[in-house]
């Protein structure tokens, strides 16, 4: 005899699961991964009426019928008739009567429509698409998805016997479905070959009705069937980082306070049981969907390691390089989850193992186990190169990397200070080979406004340049949005905002009680950073930072001030030739024209700081003649040279 035993679909929720090894003759210090249940959640699907009925075929082609007849259950077998027409006929002595209360129709596979007779009296029962399958699921996923046979019921209360009946009977699943998802997270692939679910009373996992397939009739008794339920699956591998889903039917059953359900996994010949004790009774009704969780971890060796312990990235020949993510390969004794951290999170960052290369340098990315000794695992991250802000969002002109160089400089009270720049302009094709090097010049921005596009210069020779667009109608009314990307003709500022006039959206202003100060940056992540068009982790510089690295290219004793000239001779020559190579790219010295003045004669750089008048902000320009401290109108173009907000030990990645 064919059982048609499909479990019921039920929600289990297995929250502070114990594990069991239960394969006792093998070592712990021989295995290679253990097996954690999670908790899960219950969706609750449809409830099939009247009852949470059981079942059992003789062949696959047969439908069971359970009539309620003046209170009295009986259970009946229909076959299809000879005519093909998807007609059901009783086999045995089945006649509607006007005692009758309920129609219950169980069929274990879908047809698009049938019927069912005792020869007087037709009823149409209208079929659901789910196809039965085997027992035996192959493969991970929802492709694999087992369905449960389908019940339809037809209230006959009032029916006349012998009358026709034009009702149609909806079928629906009479079980509930347990999805066991296995979620790999050990370095390498594993294949899990059985998943099973069994009760601590061994409690039949059957419904409240069963079919004796002797006599026929339907039994009111606890008849128990089976004591689980078990899926044997082929060729169910899963990759590394990745989950398959498993699929168990199962008839309504129930569990009373202190008894215990369990799901047992079977993955490459070890296998693990996880059990929940329940606190209070379960039932397990038809037409719920359940899932649990299993989690495949690195076995606990007392020891702690990590799937990489190095990884480098090189934008130059990658910029677009494929994830990396780290695993544990083998876990500290006591050891349940992993707690990542980074040492410098704009060279990379890491989610959840996930490696996020940022720009350049080398850092350590720890994961910190939650065993009492907190034991640690590293691996060394380097990065090569430096994305612009916009690198790939589609216009080629950002498409550029950059590099970082450390130069030592001397504060004011005297103590040697690291700052790590740029290699070029923002903006610029390469690093300048001489002062007036068109291809090192760059972009030439509006103080305190995004790259957007107005500030882009396509220069073709030392003193000619395209790409920029203009715009002479009204002041943009937002400095974080201006609505435009062209390049903004006025005098003083180039927008009317009144909320940002005072320090910007480039990260100057105003340290606590002492107004505006030339040496304050504010933080990467604060509201008056958000303009800021540098790569991440870099900025605009401060006055003071600007200041003390040109005293430093160019030899300057004395401290460069707020309001600084001094007279210079092969200033721009010192300037090309330093660590930095800057090119004299002039300046948007006509806020009104947007027109480049002193191209291939003066260095022109902006800083971060505001000026006392809210219309001007800081600046330096430096020609063959002189050096020059100041302000400007914020309409002015001038060029950008981003310092790494915290500098780099190094910049070598040696």
């Amino acid at each position: 005899m064919k059982k048609a035993f499909i479990p019921m679909a039920a929600v289990i929720v297995l929250a502070g699961c114990q594990v069991t090894d239960l394969d006792e003759n093998k070592a712990v210090s021989e295995e290679t991964f253990k097996l954690v249940a999670e908790i899960s959640s219950t969706k609750t699907t449809f409830t099939p009426t009247p009852e949470n009925l059981y079942v059992e075929w003789d062949e696959d082609d047969a439908l069971s019928v359970i009539a309620c007849d003046a209170g009295t259950y009986s259970g009946y077998r229909f076959v299809r008739s000879a005519s093909g027409d998807n007609v059901f006929e009783s086999d045995g002595d089945f006649a509607l009567t006007g005692t009758m209360t309920g129609l219950s129709v169980i069929y274990p596979y879908s047809e698009n429509q049938t019927s069912i007779s005792d020869g007087n009296t037709v009823a149409t029962v209208v079929v659901g698409s789910a196809a039965g399958q085997s027992q035996t699921q192959t493969g991970t996923g929802s492709g694999a998805h087992i369905d449960a046979p389908l019940c339809g019921y037809l209230d006959l209360s009032g029916h006349t016997a012998g009358a026709g009946l034009s009702t149609s009977v909806p079928m629906q699943h009479i079980t509930s479905l347990i999805e066991v998802k296995v979620n790999n997270g050990t370095g390498s692939a594993i294949s899990v070959s059985n998943i099973t679910l069994s009760t601590s009373t061994s409690a039949a996992l059957s419904g409240e009705f069963h079919v004796n397939p002797e006599s026929g009739a339907l039994t009111a008794d606890d008849t128990r069937v089976s004591a689980s339920a078990s899926l044997d699956v082929t060729g169910a591998e899963i990759q590394p980082d990745g989950t398959g889903s498993f699929y168990l039917t199962v008839a309504p059953f129930s569990l009373a306070a202190n008894e215990t359900i369990f799901v047992s996994v079977t993955a490459d010949g070890r296998t693990a049981r996880f059990e929940k004790n329940l606190s209070k009774p379960l039932n397990f009704v038809a037409g719920t969907m359940n899932t649990t969780t299993v989690k495949v971890e690195p076995a606990a060796t007392g020891e702690f390691a990590l799937n990489e312990t190095s990884v480098s990235y090189d934008f130059f020949t990658d910029p677009n390089p494929e994830t990396v993510t780290l695993t544990a390969t083998a876990m500290p004794e006591g050891a349940t989850e992993i707690v990542w951290s980074t040492s410098d999170q704009y060279v990379v960052r890491v989610e959840n193992g996930i490696l996020v290369p940022v720009g350049h340098g080398k850092a350590t990315v720890t994961a910190t186990a939650n065993d009492e000794a907190q034991s640690t695992a590293t691996c060394e991250v380097t990065v090569n190169g430096v994305k612009d802000l916009n690198y790939g969002n589609g216009d080629s002109y950002y498409d550029k990397l950059y590099l970082p160089v450390n130069i030592e400089v001397t504060d004011a009270g005297g103590e040697t200070v690291v700052q790590t720049w740029l290699d070029r302009n923002l903006g610029a094709s390469q690093v300048a080979t001489a002062y007036n090097d068109h291809l090192a010049y760059g972009s030439s921005f509006q103080w305190s406004r995004k790259a957007d596009g107005h500030e882009q210069i396509k220069w073709s020779t030392s003193g000619n340049y395209g790409g920029r667009s203009y715009s002479s109608s009204e002041k943009p009314l937002n400095r974080e949005n201006p609505g435009t990307n062209a390049f903004v003709l006025s005098t003083g500022d180039w927008v009317e905002d009144s909320s940002t006039s005072a320090y910007g959206l480039w990260g100057g202003g105003n340290e606590a009680g002492t107004g505006i100060s030339q040496s304050y940056a504010a933080p990467l992540g604060s509201k008056t950073q958000v303009n800021n068009p540098c790569p991440e982790g870099y900025r605009l510089p401060s006055a003071e930072e600007m200041y003390l690295m040109i005293g430093t290219i160019l030899n300057i004793d004395e401290e460069i001030t707020s309001r600084y000239e001094k007279e210079t001779i092969g200033a721009l020559n010192d300037m090309a030739e330093s660590p930095l190579h800057f090119a004299a790219a002039g300046y948007g010295n006509n806020a009104t024209s947007g027109n480049i003045t002193y191209i291939g004669s003066a260095v022109g750089l902006w800083c971060n700081t505001p000026g006392a008048d809210e219309t001007e902000a800081r600046r330096i320009h430096i020609s063959d003649t002189r050096i020059q401290s100041g302000t400007a109108d914020r309409a002015r173009g001038y060029s950008i040279r981003c310092i790494r907000d915290t500098p780099l030990q190094t910049v070598s990645l040696e």
